[in-house]
């Protein structure tokens, strides 16, 4: 399984069909702002010639591959794709993020900068991501665009032999005596 060439500003209510009588303006859901000078994701292009250079390779190997690109590699997709016992090597080109208790790089509203768990301040973005980051809709933690570590440790995964995470921040967290780097 590969994704990438993810379109990060679809609208998630429409990827997901989430009715929007179930957001709720004043939950706890992740709500983040990337401050005035870096507002939203970008579109990353090498990101889709990378999955599809995996591709071309599988068919050439005959190993056989699902390819999620643009709205298709939304985070519920994603999710599917995780518990999937068929998938065992899963690729993913995206963005990701890392941040440091307190740290306000991204924007001094962003909501998990005081999280105490370093897993729920670590995340990789998948299709319509950007609705948190600029429109702060505050859509339920599943649908919104953004797989934190936390989210993904609680997903059974025991039949994956391999995850490649071709995104940003991806080797940051916090480092624990005898557990290794969280987040």
């Amino acid at each position: 399984y590969a994704s990438g060439g993810i379109t990060y500003d679809a609208n998630p209510l429409e990827i997901a069909a989430v009715d929007s009588a179930s957001i709720d303006e004043g939950s706890n859901f992740l709500s983040l702002h990337r401050g005035k000078d870096r507002s939203g994701w970008s579109y990353l292009p090498g990101s889709l010639t990378e999955v599809e250079s995996i591709a071309t390779i599988a068919g050439e190997n005959n190993i056989p591959i699902i390819m999620d690109i643009g709205v298709d590699a939304s985070e519920s997709r994603i999710r599917e794709i995780l518990s999937d016992k068929q998938y065992n090597v899963l690729h993913f080109a995206t963005h990701g993020f890392y941040v440091d208790k307190g740290d306000d790089k991204y924007g001094k509203d962003l909501k998990l900068i005081n999280a105490d768990d370093a897993m729920n301040r670590a995340a990789l973005l998948f299709a319509g991501a950007n609705a948190n980051w600029d429109k702060n809709l505050n859509l339920p933690s599943e649908v919104d665009g953004l797989l934190t570590a936390r989210e993904m440790s609680e997903i059974d995964m025991s039949h994956v032999d391999l995850i490649i995470l071709s995104a940003c921040e991806t080797g940051n967290g916090e480092v624990e005596y005898l557990e290794g780097t969280s987040g």
